[in-house]
């Protein structure tokens, strides 16, 4: 098995992966996740895991069963948000530019508004 597990801490927001052949990741996450579960309960750390969510990146169709943390199952999403980056299974940027261009025309039309009702007060 050669698989790994990484954290990524940043203020709140944690995330966990596991990289590896798609037979044996699971396996790896999941006793990484049963080492966690331990951990925060041994120092009384709560976690709300109906905010968990996973996302299995692949271009296969098929997703394995999913993790589970204090024995309840994370259900995959196809997209995620993590640090403001919207990340999709297929690893493609399409959602997040298209949030970001959402984002971006809103303040366009509010700016233009905004021109064409002071243009006249000067």
């Amino acid at each position: 098995m050669n698989c790994q597990t990484k954290i990524g801490l940043f203020a709140d927001d944690t995330a966990y992966m596991s990289t590896g052949a798609s037979d044996h990741v699971m396996t790896s996450l999941n006793d990484y996740l049963d080492q966690l579960g331990r951990w925060l309960m041994r120092w009384k750390v709560q976690v709300n895991s109906d905010k968990c969510q996973s996302v299995y990146f692949t271009r296969r169709r098929s997703t394995p069963i999913p993790p589970k943390l204090y024995r309840r199952s994370i259900p995959w999403k196809d997209e995620t948000k993590y640090l403001g980056v919207t990340l999709d299974k297929r690893l493609t940027s399409k959602s997040h530019v298209a949030e970001v261009k959402n984002k971006v025309t809103a303040v366009n039309k509010n700016l233009y508004y905004e021109w064409i009702r002071t243009r006249n007060f000067l």
